[in-house]
């Protein structure tokens, strides 16, 4: 590479050694995760009549995830009640470190599966085709007055939003092999 074309070499002493001299080349490889896994809130109805209404947030993961961080917000009309993983695919693995926060127009989840010595290693695994449920958030919503009409109801927009919640903000990410990956981010 360069011009001129540059060698790779050692200077010791004073001295270039290069590849002539015997330096030993060994060439290596580098992973990138790939951005293909989607977080995604699975869009769900309510009973009739209730006024709590429990969303999963699940992912589809192509490589094992070693931690994450959920950010869900919610339009007005809704409050958010709590946030949990108790029941999920992640639960079932084994959290060490999980910290939820709610806010007026959404709440954030941060999980660290492998957090505490000693290190077991502990990851939510690859389910080809398939999904990992991560989260249920739970809503309240403001009664309202049916007017008589069949399928009279209200719906409400949960989008996964970065760097608005949280001090410092935070985004939606997977831990997968020690980085922090944007997964793509599904609505509900």
């Amino acid at each position: 590479l360069n011009s001129p074309a540059l060698s790779n070499i050692l200077v010791i002493d004073g001295m270039s050694i290069g590849f002539g001299e015997g330096l030993v080349l060994n060439s290596g490889k580098m992973v990138v995760p790939g951005g293909c896994d989607e977080l995604i809130v699975e869009t769900t109805v309510g009973a009739a009549g209730e006024s709590r209404v429990t969303v999963p947030v699940v992912v589809e993961n192509t490589q094992p995830v070693e931690g994450y961080v959920i950010s869900l917000g919610h339009e007005p009309g809704l409050a958010l009640d709590s946030i949990s993983t108790a029941g999920t695919d992640a639960d079932a693995i084994g959290i060490e470190f999980a910290v939820a926060r709610t806010y007026p127009t959404g709440g954030t989840l941060g999980v660290v599966f492998d957090f505490d010595p000693p290190y077991g290693g502990q990851v939510l695994p690859v389910v080809p085709g398939d999904t990992n449920s991560l989260a249920m958030f739970t809503y309240m919503h403001e009664p309202f007055e049916c007017d008589g009409t069949a399928g009279d109801s209200r719906e409400y927009d949960l989008e996964l939003v970065d760097n608005v919640f949280g001090t410092p903000p935070l985004a939606n990410v997977l831990v997968q092999g020690g980085m922090s990956v944007s997964p793509t981010l599904v609505n509900g």
